[in-house]
């Protein structure tokens, strides 16, 4: 767990990437390791929580996002016979409407927004005057867009084949929400909260700020 922990605080904010833990060691996760002095850790480990929420709920825009990311790596895979014809056909511009139409980053984790504004910095490099810098976009856009397409892959067959529910995670949020407000307000006694299915369970805070249900 310690080893999960230490990749997760490498990760920025809205990262989406294979080193993201598995919805099944998600679902296993104990709240109860938490450190309430990591306050870094608390909030990665929160928000892929909620990374994995959004993905189960709209495993349809994974799909929509997948083929259109893959329609972005098929222009850039054109060869044409004439200068012209290659500006026209992998021009920035025309690959940066296809990334306003990706879905997934408009949920409320925003997910993979960290790789669309990586993808549209190598858009604007397409559309350079100079050769050498185009053919480096080209190649770092293909090299991001493969990376991209495998991680949703990745995700949407974990979503598939995995049995963890959407309820599952938002229960994982929850307990882990308290820990954290019971960090920040230094609570040591026994709390009641609203769980998912609306009936009230009692939590053992320790000094810690970790908390046992009872």
């Amino acid at each position: 767990m310690k080893l999960l922990i230490t990749i997760f605080l490498c990760l920025s904010a809205y990262a989406f990437t294979d080193q993201m833990m598995s919805l099944e060691e998600l679902a296993k996760f104990d709240v109860k390791s938490v450190d309430c002095t990591k306050n870094d850790q608390i909030s990665l480990i929160e928000k892929q929580m909620q990374q994995w929420e959004d993905l189960l709920k709209h495993q349809k825009a994974i799909t929509h996002d997948i083929k259109i990311l893959k329609s972005m790596e098929h222009l850039l895979s054109q060869k044409s016979s004439s200068f012209l014809e290659v500006q026209t056909q992998i021009s920035g511009k025309k690959l940066m409407k296809k990334l306003h139409k990706l879905e997934l980053p408009l949920t409320k984790s925003k997910i993979g927004l960290t790789q669309v504004q990586l993808l549209k910095e190598q858009c604007k490099g397409l559309d350079s005057e100079n050769p050498e810098e185009r053919a480096q976009a080209k190649k770092e856009l293909c090299k991001l867009l493969k990376e991209y397409v495998n991680n949703l892959n990745n995700c949407k067959q974990q979503c598939t084949n995995s049995p963890v529910t959407v309820i599952k995670i938002k229960g994982q949020i929850k307990d882990l929400e308290i820990i954290r407000d019971n960090c920040q307000n230094g609570k040591v006694s026994g709390v009641k909260v609203i769980t998912i299915d609306g009936e009230n369970e009692e939590y053992k805070v320790g000094p810690d700020g970790t908390a046992e249900k009872q």
